[in-house]
């Protein structure tokens, strides 16, 4: 065990490791801002050895200088230590650059240009990283590169700049005499954080093509469309060419892949391939990722925009990691994260369904529309990505049965809001917090389309996508675009519930304290229920402390049900007899409905659509008069 943790790969203690941050950051700070040149070109050509977990991969770039100063000096980070893998070759217009420092602890070298890269100058950039792994493939960058399930991405290459991060803890930072760091990114009208996209500053929009080689018996997979498969010298070869730009983020997989295949014809009426690679033994539920992929095709491309690409692959890797993760036209999903899952109880989370649905989104949340580096711009991303994912999955499953998904959203963001270390921040401005992005925002995005109207809001995105999509220069988007975008399709009336939302932090508290009804109907057969409710709600700094409580009224849902039924999947929904908003000002309310039915419940924001502090006492049930 100490082999394979101390010798053959490098162990730090968490102590170790942030001593290391705070001497990085001290030392080389003085680089953040640092012009470094930009990735214009990208071609790989990867031969991997699964059956050795190792490999050798080569790029060439062209790079240009964007800037208007020349640049001299070359920063470079390298996600993988020395005992990983190590660039065996690096040149720049075919010359070496001169090393003028290695810093072995952190993988951070500084070269010198003997013939710097002019304002507007071209070049080509080529690396060669040779490496693999002979430890325990279970955590870190040993996960990489295994037997059967390779999973690489644009990481294998180095990267360029002050890399930036560093210790977060404000804690920890006061305890070692760092700078507090409020945001880590900048304002939404800074100019350089326009002019960079936010999940690589390496580059803009690029042309990208891959050549993979593997072993005789595995599939290899890169973004693009595949262009040409063979086999030379007992190993498999694949070349991927993406048609058009994309940005320079990639992934480059390889397994003993099955392959279950199915198309979807686009908006623009070109037929998209679909096609999901698997284990041989995980096909129980690729009907569920099959189904959400072209329901999630068909809803983006005609809510949004057409999609961009011919093909689109869903494809599973090893249980080393639980995550899902978006790359163009490629979507890798962990085998722990629904590939064995057991879905035949209606009444539990289908998560393959709305993740997947989710990662689709990206395909016009993320890539079409790229967030420029500044602050907020990843709800433009995550955020988008979940109501993409909401919208769809109402599409699925019923406006009745959505409660269960709101109240999750609602649920994880009040618990992990409640555990902030730092201090919560808002929509438009938050860089940091996926509670925030994720939970918040779909919750609200979902309760705004129902206010202003679902094909009124799409509307509106689908303005930001002719305005940003596949924006191949900057400036990039940011929140202020797209809150732009929101403000312009919400009326006047409704003005107030952006700025609570995306401006400020605003929690109601919704309760209906009473629910009664007449046992015998009226002349004309109604029920007559009677409902107190009370409603209120209040804004919180940051620091969860509260801030003010609002007077204005607010356009809240209430509802009237009969018993629970089922939908065609065997999912419970609600079945309303009554379900209207109402204008309602903070404090008690009685209201006098008539329904049709004797009513079982009855409320106020029956399926958590706002953001209430203690939802579970919104619906009660109605009691005899």
């Amino acid at each position: 065990i100490y082999n394979n943790v101390s010798v053959k790969n490098s162990y730090a203690s968490k102590e170790t490791s942030l001593d290391r941050q705070e001497a990085f950051e001290r030392t080389y700070v003085k680089y953040e801002g640092y012009l470094q040149p930009k990735i214009i070109d990208t071609e790989v050509f990867v031969d991997l050895v699964p059956e050795e977990r190792q490999v050798k991969a080569r790029v060439v770039y062209n790079i240009k200088n964007k800037g208007t100063t020349t640049i001299d000096t070359l920063l470079i980070n390298h996600a993988y230590g020395k005992k990983t893998a190590t660039m065996t070759t690096f040149l720049i217009g075919g010359k070496e650059p001169e090393l003028v420092k290695r810093d072995d602890e952190n993988d951070f070298e500084i070269y010198y240009l003997a013939d710097p890269l002019a304002p507007g100058e071209i070049s080509t950039m080529e690396m060669i990283i040779e490496g693999g792994f002979d430890a325990f493939p279970n955590e870190g960058a040993q996960e990489a590169i295994v037997y059967n399930g390779t999973f690489l991405n644009n990481s294998i290459f180095p990267s360029f700049g002050y890399p930036g991060g560093g210790i977060s803890s404000d804690l920890e930072r006061k305890k070692r005499g760092l700078e507090i760091k409020e945001y880590s990114l900048p304002e939404q009208d800074d100019p350089v954080g326009r002019s960079n996209l936010l999940f690589t500053d390496d580059a803009d929009f690029v042309t990208f093509k891959a050549t993979l080689s593997t072993a005789p018996d595995q599939i290899a997979i890169a973004p693009g469309k595949l262009m040409k498969e063979y086999e030379k010298d007992g190993r498999r070869y694949f070349e991927y060419a993406n048609e058009g730009k994309m940005q320079n983020f990639f992934n480059i997989s390889s397994a003993r892949y099955e392959v279950a295949e199915d198309s979807y014809r686009n908006s623009n009426g070109k037929d998209v391939k679909i096609q999901i690679f698997h284990h041989k033994a995980h096909d129980r539920n690729i009907d569920r990722f099959m189904e959400s992929a072209k329901m999630s095709l068909e809803y983006y491309s005609e809510n949004f925009s057409p999609f961009q690409f011919d093909q689109l692959r869903i494809l599973e890797f090893p249980r080393y990691a639980s995550f899902a993760q978006s790359f163009p036209n490629t979507v890798p999903y962990a085998e722990s994260f629904g590939w064995v899952g057991d879905f035949s109880d209606p009444a539990d989370n289908d998560y393959v369904f709305t993740v997947t649905a989710h990662e689709v989104a990206h395909q016009w949340w993320g890539h079409q529309v790229a967030p420029s580096a500044t602050r907020g711009a990843n709800q433009i991303s995550e955020t988008m990505a979940e109501y993409a994912s909401l919208m769809v999955t109402r599409q699925k499953y019923g406006n009745a049965a959505m409660g269960k998904f709101l109240k999750y959203e609602l649920d994880n963001y009040l618990r992990s809001r409640a555990g902030e270390s730092k201090f919560e921040k808002t929509l438009l401005d938050n860089d940091s917090q996926s509670y925030v992005w994720y939970r918040k925002g779909g919750l609200i995005m979902y309760a705004l389309q129902d206010y202003i109207g679902e094909a009124n809001l799409n509307a509106g995105f689908a303005e930001m996508i002719d305005s940003f999509g596949l924006k191949e220069e900057p400036p990039f988007a940011t929140t202020t675009d797209w809150y732009g975008f929101i403000k312009d399709r919400t009326p006047d009336s409704l003005q107030y519930f952006l700025k609570e939302s995306f401006e400020e932090i605003t929690l109601y508290e919704n309760r209906t304290l009473e629910a009664k009804y007449n046992t015998k109907p009226d002349a004309n057969g109604k029920y007559k229920v009677i409902l107190k409710l009370d409603t209120r709600k209040i804004t919180y700094n940051g620091d969860l402390s509260e801030k003010a409580r609002p007077t204005e009224r607010s356009l809240i849902e209430i509802g009237v049900f009969a018993e629970d039924g089922k939908n065609e999947q065997g999912m419970v929904e609600k079945r309303p007899l009554y379900l209207e908003k109402r204008w309602l000002t903070p404090g008690e309310h009685v209201i006098e409905i008539y329904v049709d039915e004797a009513p079982v419940k009855a409320g106020i924001d029956p399926y958590n659509k706002l953001i209430d502090r203690v939802s579970d006492d919104n619906l009660i049930d109605v009691d005899l008069e």
